[in-house]
């Protein structure tokens, strides 16, 4: 049921571009969908033959709304997320994110809230948070699609591709390194950098 949810809003998205509301129309920037980007392409079959939701985020797009189950017991929406800065960790490997916890105070310090984002499930997630000591929330994306939706699916390896995603307090995306693994200290400072620009 929720890969045809998914499904759906994504043509409704398509359709939302093809089609934009009427000259001087006015709506709430809080409650609008996300609009596709110019890189967005439709649903295209997956390795199993399957429909793969395909997209990418470029800096002062609204970021695309999810909800993933986190290691923190509850699920996390991006929309719930509003009024905080947020950095969208994505990594191939669970010890990829254990780079990150030293610099998680670091920007904190900025208001930044950190969650990495993967396709481990969410006991697996669980269980190297607590042994890692990992001081910010896991995300499970078993499908890929919310990193699809943000540019960062491997369909063809089942993988996660690296990236990270800052999205400002308004929920705009205001950094977007999609594709590329750079040391968390570096990424903190991209992080320092965006924000004080």
């Amino acid at each position: 049921m929720k890969a045809v949810v998914t499904t759906f809003l994504w043509i409704a998205a398509s359709l939302a571009f093809v089609f934009p509301s009427p000259a001087g129309a006015q709506s709430d920037p809080k409650s609008r969908a996300p609009a596709p980007t110019a890189n967005a392409r439709p649903l295209e079959p997956g390795p199993r033959g399957k429909l793969s939701v395909v997209g990418r985020v470029d800096v002062g797009d609204v970021a695309p709304d999810f909800e993933l189950s986190g290691t923190r017991g509850g699920p996390v929406a991006i929309s719930r997320l509003r009024g905080d800065w947020v950095l969208l960790v994505f990594a191939r490997r669970l010890a990829e994110f254990d780079d990150f916890s030293p610099v998680t105070s670091r920007l904190a310090e900025h208001g930044v809230r950190v969650f990495g984002i993967t396709r481990e499930g969410p006991s697996k997630l669980r269980t190297h948070s607590q042994r890692a000591a990992i001081p910010f929330e896991l995300l499970a994306d078993p499908t890929g699609d919310v990193s699809a939706i943000y540019g960062l699916n491997d369909a063809a390896s089942a993988a996660t591709r690296p990236g990270y995603v800052l999205i400002d307090r308004r929920g705009t995306v205001r950094l977007a390194v999609l594709g590329q693994s750079f040391a968390a200290t570096q990424v903190a400072e991209l992080v320092d950098f965006t924000i004080a620009n």
